[in-house]
């Protein structure tokens, strides 16, 4: 819940700093190219963990953790393309110091990554516990758990995705 309110927050932030940026600024500043493989990455995780799900209700312990793994994966695609992204931005000159613009969109990206990383640690950590304990009722409530966080972040990232980079690029 705590993070819905943060990133909405941030969003509301974003939406009144909008106002206040020239239009010419904000058309030349994003790949959008890299943010739809990035986009590709991140909803092809989300599905990779649905097939988790699957597995788990049918004690699968092989396809669980190869599914982890492939979510883990992708995850880690993703986590690398957006830190490239960014450092693409700061070789730009266009850092979180440049506007109040730029340091929104540095805040919302940083954020969004670290919940990224967050959910990979945590995925590591489950990959685990499976190979150790297989799918108990622990793990079994774990990877639900997990998997609704995963799937907020990838919800948090559409939002991002529509609302910052689709809507200025038009």
């Amino acid at each position: 819940m705590s993070d819905c309110i943060i990133f909405s927050i941030l969003f509301v932030t974003y939406s009144v700093i909008l106002n206040n940026v020239t239009i010419n600024f904000i058309n030349n500043i994003f790949n959008i190219y890299l943010v739809f493989i990035e986009t590709i990455v991140l909803l092809l995780s989300s599905f990779s963990y649905c097939i988790i799900n699957i597995c788990i209700k049918k004690k699968y312990i092989f396809f669980t953790i190869f599914f982890l793994f492939i979510t883990f994966l992708l995850g880690s695609v993703f986590l690398n393309l957006e830190l490239y992204e960014l450092c693409i931005l700061i070789n730009k000159g266009l850092g979180p110091q440049k506007n109040g613009f730029m340091s929104i969109i540095f805040t919302i990206l940083s954020i969004h990554g670290v919940h990224i990383f967050i959910g990979l640690t945590f995925i590591l950590n489950l990959i685990t516990h499976v190979i150790l304990n297989g799918i108990n009722k622990i793990n079994y409530n774990k990877i639900i758990r997990l998997g609704l966080f995963w799937h907020f972040l990838d919800i948090i990232w559409v939002f991002i995705f529509t609302i910052i980079y689709i809507q200025n690029s038009l």
